[in-house]
């Protein structure tokens, strides 16, 4: 919320916001339930494919990790660059979101190579 600029508002405000974002959240809530199931599906098969083709689990990983780093981390410089981003916490908004993203891909891969 700190990033948000949430805490700088006074409790009425912060009210109001919660009380104008309220009607909206089932579709935000929606909304990133899919997204995250998608990129559940899409590690899930590079993993799975990839150890079903005799790639070790450590290469299939690298695979994983590249999506990462050549397609989300883009994305969300891109994302802090033209947003609506404080200068001054731009950077650590910038590695919070890259490295969220990145345990988020270990762990859905982590579970993806024990099944596989």
């Amino acid at each position: 919320m700190k990033y948000l600029g949430f805490d700088k508002l006074s409790p009425e405000e912060q009210k109001q916001k919660i009380e104008e974002a309220k009607p909206a959240m089932p579709k935000v809530y929606a909304g990133q339930m899919l997204l995250s199931l998608l990129e559940s599906f899409a590690v899930v098969v590079i993993i799975t494919m990839s150890m079903q083709n005799g790639v070790s689990f450590w290469i299939a990983l690298g695979f994983v990790v590249f999506n990462w780093l050549c397609f989300m981390v883009p994305v969300n410089g891109s994302q802090i660059l033209w947003g609506n981003v404080e200068r001054d916490i731009a950077w650590k908004k910038f590695f919070s979101d890259i490295m969220a993203n990145l345990v988020t891909l270990l762990a859905i891969a982590g579970m993806a190579g024990l099944f596989a």
